[in-house]
């Protein structure tokens, strides 16, 4: 990440935000309402890597969902998983498919 947030072509286009989306103040400097795609990244060396998978998920369908309903359009979201079989939890929680 550092790599690519060092890119001159990018280095603008692109905002690093450390904080916990469900804390407001976190949430509110994101300025996600404005936002083409958002990347959220997890916490790999977390002991519990089904629930931080599943925090992820809520978390990012719940951003997915605010920016719907504030700007009605539809955000890009990357989200980091530790288990592959996460992917398959948020395709059937955003019903889509994958």
């Amino acid at each position: 990440m550092e790599m690519f947030m060092s890119e001159p072509e990018y280095e603008k286009k692109v905002t690093f935000i450390n904080g916990n989306p469900m804390i407001e103040s976190s949430y509110e400097r994101t300025d996600l309402k404005n936002a083409k795609t958002c990347i959220l990244l997890t916490n790999k060396n977390s002991t519990d890597a089904v629930g931080m998978d599943h925090k992820n998920i809520l978390i990012g369908l719940a951003m997915k969902k605010n920016v719907n309903d504030v700007s009605s359009r539809n955000l890009r979201l990357c989200m980091q998983l530790i288990k592959p079989e996460s992917k398959q939890h948020y395709y059937s929680s955003a019903g889509t498919s994958s």
